[in-house]
């Protein structure tokens, strides 16, 4: 109870010090919401893209902000050109600009320059793996991203086919939600605990 105290204290304190600075520095924040054009108002990630427009996603959506107005991408009914789906779980732009999305059912990349959507099939490698939940993504330095799911983590490069890790299934009894790396690590939560996968060893 005391260090519960304590913790919030120290947030109340943080928060005057934040409200402090901004007004120091002259900040002025603006708020965007549905009547803006958002797709959404329960905003899940959000990410800026090498030409420095922001990405953000929603339980009913994605948006592109070029600081002005929103695109919205969503799932069309019988268009495979259209997201996977309209929940979306993570976000990241790889080293070559693209735009990767995923979903509560499949991955998507998107071109921002011409605003393709490509849904990418994982069912050559896992049968049924269409469906699943993307949690989070992390781009790889050869291109490409490492892509966490509930139930494993596999790579998809740039020309957008999968790949397997190696012994990953092992270390992954339960999935994976959350993923990040350095040089050589991939670093990510499961089971209750926080595991390194070597990418030099494989």
């Amino acid at each position: 109870a005391v260090n519960h105290v304590i913790k919030i204290k120290i947030l109340v304190i943080l928060s005057f010090q934040f409200g402090l600075l901004c007004a120091q520095k002259g900040l002025r924040f603006v708020r965007w919401g549905v009547e803006d054009g958002l797709s959404q108002s329960t905003v899940t990630q959000i990410i800026q893209d090498k030409s420095g427009f922001i990405w953000v996603g929603t339980q009913d959506g994605l948006n592109k902000f070029d600081g002005y107005e929103f695109k919205v991408y969503r799932q069309k009914e019988n268009d495979p050109a259209s997201l996977s789906n309209n929940y979306i779980m993570s976000l990241i732009c790889d080293s070559a600009g693209y735009v990767w999305v995923g979903t509560t059912n499949g991955l998507n990349r998107i071109n921002p320059l011409t605003h393709k959507v490509e849904r990418i099939s994982l069912e050559k490698i896992f049968p049924g793996a269409n469906n699943y939940r993307i949690h989070s993504l992390c781009a790889a330095a050869q291109g490409g991203v490492y892509v966490a799911t509930g139930f494993t983590i596999f790579y998809v490069d740039t020309k957008g086919d999968v790949y397997r890790l190696p012994n990953i299934e092992v270390m992954l009894p339960s999935g994976s939600n959350s993923l990040v790396r350095d040089a050589d690590n991939l670093y990510f939560a499961a089971s209750k605990k926080i595991w390194c996968y070597s990418l030099s060893l494989h």
